[in-house]
């Protein structure tokens, strides 16, 4: 059987993170691992994230000038309709509705990953938003638009479907805290977190930081760790993110993809919001009992930030209960929904 081709469009940078292409990655394997091949189509000024796709054997095709620069949309539909791809995925905020309805007009089958309905109207044949409280959204698309919503289609890379969940390790003395606040973290709210865990000066901690691949402000965090009363390691472009959350006896994140991550692999955490579009998801997430949301980052301060990781952290039957509650959101079969849902069949 010939190999059909998805086409995905998604970009990185210092401002919009690293999220869209690394939830994009998880439907990439899966299509993969469906008979199929995968092209990204990326304005990507970050070698260590093209460095990731090259690893992980995917096409790339870097746009020089992305939209709205008009040459943006003329390529990827070229792209797509030169290698007869079977869809095309576009992921990112900055895709305005003239961008879908060309490529739409063009006789693309589109999906387009979405997460708050900032649009006045989504062209597009699957509409997917996959956090908690997704359904609240009404969305104004074409008739025959088929949306996608809530935690049934969480996409999850491969490196968290083939984890053990069952080896987490337990509390002890001293604690151990992750601190993962994205892959650029351009407000620098690690600084922030690193400063709130160093006022615990009663409990005993080993911290685990990790900067992404976009991060700028690695200076400032290792400078802030060597004064830590702490014990403190920087992980920079982590490449075992489900071996570092199972370390952890919790976690402090901000409210992005990673989330999904540590609520699949039922990790207690405090999430921080830190940009608009996470804030329904993490109320969710409190709502759910699958976690502690501790609010927008411009609204903590590091003493706020230091009394809910230590209230997390000493209190043991809310760790339970949130495990707990986290092993009955999500399942680790969304992605091959999405992909069902790609290819014509329908729900799984």
């Amino acid at each position: 059987m010939e190999k059909q081709t998805l086409i995905i469009r998604a970009d990185a940078d210092k401002q919009m993170g690293t999220g869209h292409i690394m939830r994009c990655i998880s439907l990439a394997q899966e299509w993969e691992k469906q008979n199929g091949k995968v092209t990204f189509v990326s304005s990507l000024p970050n070698d260590a994230l093209i460095e990731r796709l090259k690893a992980l054997n995917f096409n790339i095709c870097l746009i020089d000038k992305p939209y709205p620069d008009p040459m943006d949309i003329e390529t990827n539909v070229s792209i797509t309709k030169k290698k007869a791809a079977t869809a095309l995925v576009v992921d990112g905020y900055h895709f305005l509705p003239d961008y879908h309805e060309k490529i739409k007009a063009a006789g693309i089958k589109l999906l387009i990953i979405d997460d708050y309905n900032h649009l006045p109207f989504y062209h597009a044949d699957i509409i997917l938003n996959q956090n908690l409280g997704a359904h609240k959204f009404v969305y104004k698309t074409l008739p025959d638009t088929i949306t996608l919503s809530g935690p049934d289609f969480i996409m999850l890379r491969d490196e968290f479907l083939t984890a053990n969940r069952q080896k987490r390790q337990r509390i002890g003395s001293p604690a151990n805290v992750l601190v993962t606040m994205g892959g650029t973290d351009p407000d620098n709210v690690t600084l922030k977190v690193l400063t709130a865990l160093d006022h615990l000066q009663k409990q005993t901690l080993n911290i685990k930081i990790v900067l992404g691949p976009g991060n700028q402000n690695g200076h400032l965090i290792h400078r802030e760790a060597a004064k830590s009363a702490h014990t403190c390691q920087i992980i920079t472009n982590a490449t075992d993110m489900p071996g570092l959350m199972l370390w952890a006896d919790i976690a402090v994140s901000a409210g992005g993809s990673t989330a999904w991550e540590l609520l699949y692999m039922q990790i207690p955490s405090l999430f921080i919001v830190t940009a608009d579009n996470q804030a329904l998801s993490m109320a969710q997430i409190a709502q759910s009992g699958a976690g502690i949301n501790a609010g927008r980052h411009t609204d903590l301060s590091a003493g706020d930030i230091s009394k809910k990781a230590s209230a997390l952290l000493q209190d043991t039957s809310l760790k339970d209960q949130i495990t707990q509650n986290c092993a009955r959101l999500i399942d680790g079969r969304g992605r091959k929904r999405v992909v069902s849902h790609l290819r014509g069949a329908g729900p799984t």
